[in-house]
């Protein structure tokens, strides 16, 4: 049995108008859709944040729990010094995300590009071509920094410093020494 699609049309105009209840579901649908994307925009946490470092005395990177991330020195994701076989991933465990598909970001003041490298089954964060890491001992604690100039793996651990637009000035100062010789080289 076929429903007939009622028509409805404006005594004075003839033109077709919409019935009272389409435009209550479409008001609805359109508030439900809001009311999602507001939820999606409160849950979306930046990939990386910053957060001042007391131990450091600096601002340092920071993954999205709070903890603190490091680079591996002459490292890069051509050149991979840190890995799973050589034992490394139990004391410098790689930031990782949930999903390939995870919107990346960086907090103002951080310059660089956040990427992923996908190695080993997971997606690791990078930030202009070095690979992020946390260090074991710094548990789940934010704030500590304990990986801060350890000497392991093939070069050196540091956090990674916010480069903020508060650029530190460089003076330089020139020096120039006139020598003067008589005309005469022997004096007189």
């Amino acid at each position: 049995m076929h429903r007939r699609l009622r028509i409805d049309r404006s005594p004075t105009t003839g033109r077709i108008r919409p019935r009272p209840t389409a435009l209550i579901v479409a008001a609805l649908a359109g508030a439900a859709l809001a009311a999602l994307a507001g939820m999606a925009l409160a849950k979306t946490k930046p990939t990386v944040s910053t957060a001042h470092n007391a131990s450091l005395g600096r601002t340092i990177l920071v993954d999205g729990r709070g903890l603190s991330v490091y680079t591996l020195s002459g490292e890069t994701t051509h050149h991979l010094k840190c890995t799973k076989a050589k034992g490394c991933f139990a004391f410098w465990p790689p930031d990782t995300v949930k999903s390939s598909k995870t919107k990346l970001s960086l907090p103002a003041g951080v310059k660089g590009k956040l990427t992923l490298l996908h190695r080993d089954g997971f997606s690791q964060l990078v930030l202009s071509g070095h690979p992020l890491y946390r260090y074991a001992p710094d548990g789940s604690v934010k704030g500590h920094a304990f990986g801060e100039a350890i000497v392991s793996f093939g070069g050196t651990w540091h956090t990674v410093k916010e480069s903020a637009a508060k650029k530190q000035t460089v003076t330089t100062t020139t020096t120039t020494t006139t020598t003067t010789m008589p005309t005469n080289p022997y004096g007189y």
